[in-house]
Parts: structure tokens; C-alpha cells; sequence
């Protein structure tokens, strides 16, 4: 078993400030939508989190890159494409390896100072490589990766 430490979320990269602490809780906030994707941080619950941590840059209607996605069914879908899967692939990651997911946070309640965290994580039980289509569930949930190809060697971990 292999495990990836794998940072995600906002940052003064992406988003413009850490993810927020609530009430003890982490809540990373997902990118800002570069390429396809049909859900805003307002379909997430995130908007005044996210207005907050960007400092007014982003809200409720803007559209959000949500990956990782952690689904009701407690399932949690992970894509990822170009230099990163090649590396991944380089390295042998497949079934049974575990991506352990952390972000930048801070407590905006308590004060404090940003700091790096993990969040969740995904034990992989499939891969679903989209160079030759996608599966339609994968469309309906409007994960990312799924709506439109980011690079050809384009996989979801599952």
C-alpha cells in the first residue's frame, strides 16, 4: 500500500486565502473552476465561506472545480490528468493504495494562524480512465473530470 499526500483547496494561489475551521470542523473550499464544471459554490453551502476567504473575489454564483467529491453515498471520487497521473502512474499508485487530501485552513472564529492540515482521505478501490468515454453516472454527478476531458490521460479514482 502506497500513501499520496495529495493538497487541495484554497490557498493564496487558488481562491486567495486558507479554507475555513467552523466550529472545529474543516471545511476545504474547492478551487475556483478553470475548466468544466456545473456547480457553484452556492449549490455546496460554501458561499459565505468562500466570500470570506477570498475576500469578496468569489460567491455564491461562481463556479467551483469540486474535486475531491465526497458523494452522500459516503463515496468519495478523486480525478486527476496531465503531469500529476503521469507521475502517479510512474509510481505505481492503483487499488488499495490511500490519497490522504489536506489544505491550508484557519479558524476565522478563534484567530490563529493559517496552517496545513488533512481533511480526508480516499482508499482507492477503482480506477476509471475516460480516454474512451465516460460513464454516464459520473456525468450525472457533474464531476469535473467527467463534463470534459482535462488532458488525455484523464482517470478518476474511486
Amino acid at each position: 500500500m502506497r500513501i499520496i499526500l495529495s493538497r487541495k483547496g484554497f490557498d493564496s494561489g487558488s481562491g486567495g486565502g486558507p479554507s475555513p475551521i467552523v466550529g472545529g470542523r474543516s471545511i476545504t473550499l474547492p478551487i475556483p473552476a478553470g475548466a468544466a464544471s456545473q456547480t457553484t459554490y452556492g449549490d455546496l453551502g460554501l458561499a459565505e465561506h468562500v466570500a470570506r476567504s477570498s475576500r469578496g473575489k468569489l460567491g455564491a454564483d461562481d463556479l467551483c472545480h469540486h474535486d475531491p467529491m465526497f458523494t452522500d453515498a459516503g463515496e468519495c471520487l478523486f480525478g486527476q490528468c496531465g503531469a500529476a497521473q503521469t507521475h502517479l502512474e510512474r509510481q505505481g499508485v492503483g487499488i488499495g493504495d490511500v490519497f490522504l487530501f489536506f489544505g491550508l485552513f484557519r479558524d476565522w472564529e478563534l484567530g490563529g494562524e493559517p496552517h496545513h492540515r488533512i481533511f480526508a482521505y480516499l482508499e482507492v478501490k477503482e480506477l476509471i480512465p475516460l480516454m474512451h468515454g465516460t460513464p454516464q453516472e459520473l456525468i450525472d454527478i457533474a464531476h469535473p473530470h467527467a463534463l470534459a476531458m482535462h488532458h488525455k490521460n484523464d482517470v478518476i479514482y474511486r
